[in-house]
């Protein structure tokens, strides 16, 4: 990774502003930011891809100040980056792309960033709660996988949920109330899919679990990025209208 940190932001929409009047917003307060070193910017290698992808991350300065600003969320702080590998910014990616893409259903109700949830549950990077019909609500929790992750990561966590499910008990998650939640895992494509579902056996884990796939996301948009584990490796396509988009 180069320090020199395709910025996906989550952002309302803002009615009046065209895509690239906004699109101009974005990257003249990305510069002032980046004038009073709040953040930096970094260009990432993606994988034996010859092409460099550009984000941006919190400075130590910018960290502090909103921590002390918005001392009760969650931000990622910079010296962290180095514990986790040179792709952790693109594991934030498909968390930050998967919002992009549920800010226009009209069931999102929020997301909450590394929720408080049930002790002995992984805690998720992304949570978030739709709403399924009259005082209906489910919620959500994505783990996103990478094509670099160690089989045994994914594996922990799944048997860490298998465990808390079966015993009985509800997952809750402060400030998204008690609702069903859904297992969600984040793959980049559909043979990592398969391969995770064939390797973890997600149609045997109780509860319900989704496989969300990135490719089928960007070709065919939300409503139908979401897959149904079944035996033997399979993985069925969903055409989840809960995420339908007017």
């Amino acid at each position: 990774m180069k320090r020199v940190q395709i910025i996906s932001t989550y952002t309302p929409s803002i009615p009046h502003l065209s895509n690239e009047e906004l699109q101009e917003k974005i990257n003249d307060a990305l510069q002032g930011l980046l004038y009073y070193q709040l953040i930096e910017k970094w260009q990432v290698e993606v994988f034996d891809m010859e092409i460099f992808e550009e984000t941006y991350t919190l400075s130590d300065n910018g960290y502090k100040l909103l921590k002390y600003w918005q001392g009760n969320m969650f931000f990622f702080a910079p010296e962290r980056l180095d514990n986790h590998g040179k792709y952790v910014h693109l594991r934030y990616w498909h968390d930050i792309d998967l919002l992009c893409h549920l800010r226009y259903a009209p069931s999102f109700l929020g997301h909450i960033m590394h929720p408080s949830i049930s002790k002995g549950v992984f805690t998720p990077p992304l949570s978030f709660a739709v709403q399924a019909g009259v005082n209906q609500e489910f919620n959500f929790v994505v783990y996103s996988t990478l094509l670099t992750d160690k089989r045994e990561r994914l594996k922990r966590i799944i048997a860490r949920w298998k465990d808390f499910v079966e015993s009985g008990s509800d997952i809750l998650m402060k400030d998204l109330g008690n609702n069903p939640t859904i297992l969600v895992i984040y793959v980049s494509t559909v043979k990592q899919a398969q391969r995770i579902n064939h390797e973890l056996l997600l149609d045997l884990i109780p509860g319900r679990v989704l496989l969300c796939i990135g490719e089928t996301l960007h070709i065919q948009e939300l409503q139908h990025a979401f897959y149904q584990p079944l035996a033997e490796g399979e993985i069925k396509q969903l055409n989840t209208k809960l995420f339908e988009t007017h």
